[in-house]
Parts: structure tokens; sequence; C-alpha cells
């Protein structure tokens, strides 16, 4: 009697699990969360300011040799340093003539805000100007406004 009992409730509960696994299952959740507000910072890197050309100086000499005439311009670029204190490895000089050519004229570290050089006076015919960029570790940049035209 034993086994035959166990056929009859093994052949009632088969169809039962059959038909009860195709049921979905349904549970209600009403929990709710408020959402946290997100505040994302944006980055920016100062470009230097007040960006001057100071100490400029005209020459032409002649060599008694050969007659040739050399004219230099020599100036000092000097500017104020960049607000941004995270990251910032250096500055780049760069002359910018009006033909709408630009030139890289210095390369910096963090600490110098000065730099002297010379070039010849025929690209004083070229009005050049001159701007400060901010260069930082991470890659980002800031160009500052460009100087007064450079002139004797």
């Amino acid at each position: 009697m034993n086994i035959l009992r166990r056929t009859l409730v093994l052949i009632g509960l088969t169809p039962a699990l059959m038909i009860g696994g195709t049921i979905p299952a349904s549970a209600g959740f009403s929990s709710s969360e408020p959402v946290g507000t997100t505040t994302v910072a944006t980055g920016t890197v100062a470009p230097p300011s007040r960006v001057e050309v100071k100490n400029v100086t005209c020459t032409t000499t002649v060599d008694p040799s050969t007659g040739a005439v050399t004219s230099t311009v020599n100036a000092m670029v000097e500017w104020q340093r960049s607000l941004t204190t995270r990251g910032v490895t250096g500055y780049r000089v760069t002359a910018h003539l009006s033909n709408g050519t630009t030139t890289v004229m210095a390369q910096t570290d963090a600490g110098t805000f000065e730099v002297y050089g010379s070039s010849p006076q025929a690209n004083l015919a070229y009005s050049p100007r001159f701007s400060v960029t901010t260069l930082t570790s991470y890659g980002w940049t800031a160009e500052s406004a460009k100087s007064a035209v450079l002139s004797c």
C-alpha cells in the first residue's frame, strides 16, 4: 500500500509542479529612497596675466671687413604667473606675427616668469605680439591675452 500511495502522490504532484513552474512569481515592493545630490566640479587652468614686453633695444652693426649690416631687436617678455597651483609645470612664450604665423620663442619651468631674447630687426615689419601659455602635468593649457605690438 505504501508503494501505491507514493505513486499516486507522485502522479498528482507532477502536473502541479509543471503548471506551477509556468506561473510567474509576483511580489510588490513599495520602498523609496531619496536621490542624493551630485555635484561635478569642473577644473580650469588660469592663464598667465599682464604679459608685457620690456627693455626693448634695437641695434644696427656694420661688419668693417665685409660691410654687412646686421640689425637686431632685443627684448624681455615678462608675465604674472598663473593663479592655478595644481600641476603647473611651466610656461610657453609664443610670438604671433601679422602674417598669421606663430613661433614658440621659449619654454620655461613653473618658477620662471620672464624670458630675454633677440631676433632680426626685419621681424618688426610683421608687428610681433607675444602670448604666454600655462602648461600642466595633466595636459591642460591656458593662453594669455597677447601683448602690445613690439616696436623700437
